[in-house]
């Protein structure tokens, strides 16, 4: 490696705390409970309620989640512009579909385009029964029920891609815990008489829903979400590391310059991002790190715990959704 890779030009590099290239994604599930016993890892790792384009945060149920519900974790492997090995752990990360009620058409009048702009308008009570009805469903499907399946339920708006609609059309975003539960969560809800005595607006037919973005595999679906790109750098707004830090490289076995190897005390002046984060930081910078234990999974020198919250590149994409929106 000559030189670290360059961050000119890259939105929200000037910015950043730490940059990681995305060269692996998965993820897995796990409860936080079992990652950590410590309280304050609970409060950190506490589910925020998602932002529409205006920034504004809508959720229909509580966010308040038990320590012992499972929930997903991306994991991110790359490198840093330093050449540091990094292993991130992106938490707040939800998988969803949409259901949108078949033949349902909205008129075309000042209460429906009042009633679009709100973007989470549920009087009728439809996505709570919703919420109702799936979780039960799920349970009896896997015959148990120790801990939530579904999330949270809330009424959005927005163009079906089947068919022409010239008005936006009221549809139900549908939030769970598993990833692996959105194929059956969406059999389940498009099924003939999931809402069973609910009508159309014009009183004709039982409610049935079509599903959307149930066929989008979990990882794709946070990158298109947090605008992420495969070999690009996500930007890190705020993180914590699991100590230890393993140590890396000689610098001969890296070949690097050795002007990528200043003290610690310049790690967030100018190029911060591209600087290396070496043993010391352990003691000249503590507020980098968990103050209590948190077992490594990797060996990566670098293990990085974030919140999808403060992933920066998520930053351009609600800016462009609230420009074209308005």
């Amino acid at each position: 490696v000559g030189s670290s890779p360059r961050l000119s030009g890259e939105l929200g590099a000037e910015s950043a705390r730490l940059a990681v290239q995305l060269v692996v994604m998965d993820y897995y599930v796990r409860a936080v409970k079992e990652l950590s016993a410590d309280a304050a890892f609970h409060d950190a790792m506490k589910l925020t309620p998602p932002r529409d384009a205006a920034g504004s945060q809508k959720l229909m149920r509580s966010p308040e989640i038990d320590p012992a519900q499972p929930l997903p974790v991306i994991r991110i492997f790359g490198t840093t512009p330093a050449a540091q090995r990094a292993c991130v752990h992106v938490h707040g990360c939800l998988p969803y579909f949409y259901l949108a009620p078949i033949n349902a058409r909205c008129a075309n009048d000042a209460a429906v385009e009042q009633k679009c702009l709100s973007d989470s308008s549920d009087d009728d009570g439809s996505a709570a029964r919703i919420a109702a009805l799936l979780e039960a469903a799920l349970a009896a499907s896997f015959r148990r029920q120790r801990y939530r399946y579904v999330f949270d339920v809330c009424a959005v708006w927005k163009h079906p891609i089947y068919g022409y609609y010239s008005d936006k059309q009221r549809m139900f975003k549908v939030t769970l815990f598993n990833p692996r539960h959105i194929p059956i969560a969406a059999a389940l809800s498009s099924a003939p008489g999931f809402l069973c005595g609910e009508k159309h607006d014009d009183g004709s037919g039982a409610v049935r829903f079509q599903p959307y973005e149930a066929h989008i595999p979990y990882t794709q679906q946070v990158m298109m979400d947090l605008n992420l790109t495969g070999m690009r750098f996500v930007f890190l707004r705020d993180f914590k590391l699991r100590m230890p830090l393993l140590s890396s490289s000689s610098r001969s076995e890296l070949d690097m310059e050795s002007s990528q190897y200043v003290s610690i005390d310049a790690l967030f002046g100018g190029a911060h991002n591209a600087r290396r984060i070496e043993r010391d930081c352990e003691w000249k910078l503590p507020e980098l790190f968990w103050p209590f234990e948190i077992q490594r999974t990797s060996l990566c020198a670098l293990e990085i715990d974030v919140s999808a919250s403060n992933i920066i590149n998520a930053d351009a994409l609600q800016l462009l959704e609230f420009n074209t929106d308005s």
